[in-house]
């Protein structure tokens, strides 16, 4: 059985933040197809100690320290491990295993592009609303920062790509990423353990807000909300015939304003149960206005088989979307409130919707399925020969 070990700061367990979720998919991924994994993670002993028997990995932590430190001992973990191919994410992972990349075929797996992250965190910086008067000259500043990253994720790419494979998981980010490295970026969207689809629906009439409300990618989404699509929900029928419940852990982002919990709206923040959330909800609701990432949370539903309606950008980076299938794509905020509107009141289109959304999962996006297995195998598969071939040169 072929060894493969995983760099990354994420810890792979099936929840917490979406890097995490995704590290594991990932991992599992590799795992159902053959391979025998093992996990660096590159955090803190506190995390570790806090998540280490959440996770079915054999996990490793790679102590805090310097640069060089760590990479001294990465050497001997190597050593211990001896794999036969090397995958890290998010792109940090390559100051580590850079002084090794001779030795071993690997793989580089980006993430969303973090200069992008960057500048779209400025609109929530608490910085620049407290001084308003200095914004242009923070705005120029957190433009340096952006461009610093985007130069150095830009030359790992181009590294990696010499004697490995360089990867993105986001379908929106690929361009992105061969404009700015100049490198062959391979697409490979993630994948994931099935942990089933929800039991039951209970036949309650809620929506479910679903997200980390740490993450920029939820707070423009709940930014949008609550500015264009609540003012208009709370005018509808739905707000006496339903419930929206925002669920997620995490603090919110001061800069967006959240009603209080009224009628028709409640705010639960972190869930105890997310079993009886998704087994409450309707219909799952995911309003991200940018284009940036992978969106974990539709996936998730999927699994469940729970109806989605999402916003026309966060369908661009699912390829598998079909609007009328798996999902509801909403243009804009009045198509939001008539897309509630046919799921509340067309039982048999709800069944439809989350029937497809489960169909896709399996087909596409479970760990196990032929196609998620394909995908992984393909990046192997180039990873080592690409690495055969240089070693003869």
């Amino acid at each position: 059985m072929n060894k493969v070990v995983f760099f990354s700061n994420f810890f792979p367990v099936m929840s917490y933040s979406g890097g995490s979720i995704g590290a594991y998919g990932m991992g599992d991924c590799l795992r159902s197809a053959g391979f025998d994994v093992s996990f660096a993670f590159f955090g803190t002993k506190e995390e570790y100690e806090k998540k280490r028997n959440n996770s079915d990995f054999s996990v490793f932590l790679i102590d805090e320290g310097s640069v060089q430190e760590r990479r001294d001992h990465v050497a001997k973990l190597l050593e211990k491990l001896k794999p036969d191919l090397v995958w890290l994410h998010p792109l940090d992972m390559w100051d580590y295993f850079q002084p090794f990349a001779g030795l071993y075929p690997h793989v580089v797996m980006a993430g969303d592009p973090m200069d992008r992250i960057i500048r779209f965190r400025f609109k929530f910086s608490s910085d620049a609303a407290k001084y308003w008067f200095l914004r242009p000259i923070l705005r120029i500043l957190n433009n340096i920062s952006a461009n610093k990253v985007l130069r150095k994720d830009s030359q790992v790419l181009r590294e990696a790509s010499v004697l490995g494979i360089s990867s993105a998981y986001g379908p929106g980010d690929i361009q992105y990423h061969r404009h700015n490295s100049g490198a062959d970026i391979q697409l490979c969207e993630l994948a994931f353990p099935d942990l089933g689809e929800r039991k039951s629906y209970t036949g309650e009439k809620k929506f479910l807000l679903l997200g980390n409300l740490t993450t920029i990618h939820t707070r423009y989404g709940l930014d949008y909300f609550f500015k264009d699509i609540w003012p208009l929900w709370r005018k509808s029928i739905l707000t006496n015939e339903s419930e929206i419940r925002l669920v997620g852990a995490g603090k919110m982002s001061g800069r967006i304003k959240v009603p209080e919990s009224q009628k028709g709206f409640r705010f639960v923040g972190f869930a105890e149960s997310l079993e009886k959330e998704f087994e409450d909800t309707l219909a799952a609701i995911v309003t991200v206005p940018i284009d940036i990432g992978f969106r974990t949370r539709v996936i998730e539903c999927w699994m469940k088989g729970i109806p989605v309606i999402m916003d026309s950008s966060s369908a661009r980076g699912l390829p598998s979307v079909k609007d009328g299938y798996n999902c509801l794509i909403a243009k804009n905020a009045r198509e939001f409130i008539q897309h509630a509107k046919q799921l509340l009141e067309d039982e048999a289109l709800r069944s439809s919707i989350g029937k497809g959304g489960r169909e896709t999962f399996l087909s596409v996006y479970h760990s196990f399925s032929p196609t998620s297995a394909k995908r992984y195998l393909h990046l192997v598969n180039s990873a080592k020969n690409k690495f055969q071939i240089k070693a003869k040169d």
